[in-house]
């Protein structure tokens, strides 16, 4: 299972996490700038690096990005749009088989990439 920020906070039983979900609505009425960041896939976790602080977030369903560290200040508060992998569920398919640490994707690494190296490591995958 790849993680979002979704099953990632429903499952967690702590004030803070429910409140980031609670939250959410909130951050969307922010306004969407027309900058975008690329989401990335770490230790099976989908999410996306603050350009900023470098800081990183999961990545919600809503594909909109906002640091909960800097609150985009360098964008005056606006959101951030992401993007994501047209190929995502391949990806996600050649990373199943890995332990979960070496579950991590990142552009523009391909899908002939990431099936070259489940060969090259194949004892570490199975």
């Amino acid at each position: 299972m790849f993680e979002t920020a979704e099953t990632y906070f429903s499952r967690i039983d702590r004030p803070q996490a429910r409140k980031r979900l609670r939250d959410r609505p909130l951050v969307l009425t922010r306004e969407v700038s027309n900058k975008t960041l690329r989401a990335r896939i770490n230790h099976s976790r989908w999410v996306v690096n603050c350009p900023h602080c470098n800081s990183a977030e999961f990545l919600f369903g809503d594909k909109r990005f906002f640091c909960t560290e800097c609150k985009n200040e360098a964008m005056d508060g606006k959101l951030y749009k992401i993007v994501m992998p047209k190929n995502k569920p391949q990806i996600e398919t050649l990373l199943e088989p890995r332990p979960i640490f070496n579950r991590n994707w990142q552009y523009p690494e391909t899908i002939e990439d990431l099936a070259e190296e489940n060969k090259l490591h194949i004892e570490e995958v199975i």
